[in-house]
């Protein structure tokens, strides 16, 4: 028996200049740093041409700015569908060390 597809919707990300830290565009138009606040593009089309408006003109804000496929949950939100991107947005995968004290 086949297993039925999931649909899918995108989402626009990539890293505050500032800090390096993941960024999403939400709702209104603006980058934040939760995942689930991101808007939900229907399309890929529609992601990349905002995508393409955001590398033109705020490179000081978010650099390299790109598209990710989601599968939407019946409840309404949505989950990666790449590691990478469920590691981006969850964090580091092990702990995160403290330095030594010398």
């Amino acid at each position: 028996m086949a297993t039925a597809k999931r649909p899918s919707g995108y989402l626009l990300t990539g890293n505050f200049t500032e800090t390096g830290g993941p960024a999403y565009r939400d709702p209104n138009d603006r980058w934040v740093r939760d995942a689930f606040s991101a808007a939900l593009f229907p399309t890929e089309a529609d992601a990349k041409a905002v995508a393409d408006r955001a590398r033109a003109s705020e490179q000081r804000v978010v650099s390299d700015p790109y598209v990710c496929e989601v599968a939407l949950t019946e409840a309404g939100g949505f989950e990666f569908k790449s590691a990478r991107e469920r590691i981006r947005a969850g964090g580091p995968t092990t702990p995160v060390r403290r330095p030594d004290r010398s």
